[in-house]
């Protein structure tokens, strides 16, 4: 019974359905099933996430406090929802990649529900509850992952589409997150062999992900926490060792993964050059400087000048609400951005127990730095937005805390 309590109540399965449990269902689906049916896969997920948050949000009566971070989630989807429209209907000379329906449904199940459902979690047993269902959802997801693709570690590739993976830089990122938290148990909390081997059975998968920018947020999240809350000093040695092993076995296994994604990027431009990201970024600064203002569009059209072969979006949250909002867009980002970290660090403060949630923010927030996109590629980063928020609010009202 008190297993039951403590791993499968409904906070850790809401946040188990928003981490890992939703890749780990899709890597599933894909590899027995195939693609044809995608799209049903990820509504289906969605619906399962929305009916459980519902269901806890009525269960606690709507507890949603006024708040800085709140009221610029607002202003912020307000007016990202005016955008989609005035490009939708408005701005005929614009031709958007998705239907207008699917940005809205994409938003709200992406962004608007994870922000929510973290908002709800306050106190110290549900946030614990919240964490049990994050490394759950993100260990079985890295475990199915080494027993599916077993075979390609003596020679590891990049999974993508052709072998019924997920997408790769979700690999990469959650065993990011798998390796930094369990590093961070260690330190934090005390040395034991299983973390080591979670730590050690993750590596393989970022080779697998082959994303560069998996590796420099796993890196920098962690020394960002361990100084904060000054534990950087006493297991400098244990980061070093740490470092030395992933680098030694991504020297070993990875050599034409993941060093060669440090060197290059496998997105070509239309010179067939692997620099598209710096072109994507370029494209969206300079959009920005031309319409400063209302913006210019949500995502960047295909473009000779900038050797860009078809529509995406920037590969940077920050850039993208720039570009597609003009300066308040950008600026309401980047408080959303300084405000969480700032109250993450006063939580990390307060209580080194509580750290996790710094780090796991981080990760999340550098991945949508180098991938993803607001609407939909996000979701980790709204989720712990709305999770910083609630816990923040919960502990300046019942301790006075500042």
């Amino acid at each position: 019974m008190n297993l039951f309590g403590k791993y499968l109540n409904i906070n850790s399965w809401i946040s188990f359905l928003t981490l890992g449990g939703t890749p780990l269902i899709m890597l599933l689906l894909f590899y027995f099933t195939g693609y044809d049916n995608s799209y049903l896969y990820v509504v289906f997920t969605k619906l399962l996430l929305f009916f459980f948050v519902l269901v806890y949000f009525l269960r606690n009566k709507g507890d949603l406090k006024r708040s800085k971070i709140f009221s610029l989630f607002i202003f912020f989807w307000v007016l990202w929802y005016i955008r989609i429209f005035y490009d939708s209907y408005i701005n005929i000379d614009t031709q958007l990649m998705l239907e207008t329906s699917s940005y809205y449904l994409f938003s709200f199940f992406f962004a608007v529900i994870p922000f929510i459902y973290g908002n709800l979690y306050k106190n110290y047993k549900s946030i614990q509850s919240v964490l049990n269902g994050v490394i759950i959802s993100n260990v079985l997801f890295s475990v199915t992952v080494l027993l599916l693709f077993y075979t390609v570690l003596s020679d590891v590739y990049r999974l993508g589409r052709e072998d019924g993976s997920v997408n790769p830089l979700v690999l990469s990122y959650i065993a990011s997150m798998n390796i930094s938290y369990f590093i961070w148990k260690i330190i934090i909390k005390r040395f034991s062999w299983f973390s080591l081997l979670i730590v050690l059975l993750n590596i393989p998968i970022i080779g697998l992900g082959a994303s560069k920018g998996g590796v420099f947020a796993l890196i920098l999240s962690l020394i960002i926490v361990l100084f904060v809350v000054k534990k950087i000093r006493l297991n400098f040695f244990l980061i070093i060792l740490s470092a030395y092993i992933i680098i030694l076995n991504a020297s070993y296994f990875f050599l034409d993964t993941l060093v060669d994604r440090f060197l290059y990027s496998y997105e070509v431009n239309l010179l067939g050059e692997k620099e598209l990201r710096y072109y994507l970024w370029q494209y969206s600064i300079d959009k920005f400087i031309e319409y400063p203002f209302f913006g210019y569009f949500t995502e960047i059209k295909a473009s000779e000048s900038y050797y860009i072969g078809s529509s995406t979006y920037p590969h940077n949250i920050i850039f993208e609400s720039f570009m597609s909002m003009g300066i308040i867009g950008g600026i309401l980002m980047l408080s959303i951005i300084s405000i969480s970290i700032k109250n993450a660090i006063n939580i990390s403060k307060r209580d080194i127990n509580e750290s996790w949630i710094l780090l796991l923010f981080l990760i999340a927030f550098y991945q949508n730095m180098f991938s993803g996109n607001i609407y939909s590629g996000a979701i980790w980063f709204w989720f712990f937005v709305g999770l910083i928020n609630g816990r923040y609010l919960y502990l300046k009202k019942k301790y006075n805390f500042n």
